[in-house]
């Protein structure tokens, strides 16, 4: 079963300057800001509520999120669900 929305990750082109809206206006707390060397991005986790904003900013050109970032501009790149059974939701999505 789909527990909550777990977070959605947002691709930017600066995590420093989303901070300013995200961290500095609305107030939002940052939970973790690491760089995730095999991926090329640098992730910043937000709390809002009981889930989380992921800001990803790509650290090199050749990753996915460099692409999505070239190719479609700032903005939404997944939704990710918590669930108690993610073989179980795959196979129903199908």
């Amino acid at each position: 079963m789909i527990k909550k929305v777990h977070h959605v990750g947002v691709v930017v082109k600066s995590a420093d300057e989303a901070l300013k809206f995200y961290r500095d206006a609305l107030g939002l707390e940052v939970t973790a800001d690491r760089v995730i060397e095999d991926q090329g991005v640098r992730g910043v986790l937000l709390k809002i509520g009981n889930s989380e904003i992921e800001l990803l900013e790509p650290t090199r050109n050749d990753t996915g999120v460099a692409k999505f970032l070239e190719s479609r501009g700032e903005g939404m790149h997944h939704l990710c669900f918590e669930s108690d059974d993610v073989a179980a939701e795959l196979e129903g999505a199908k």
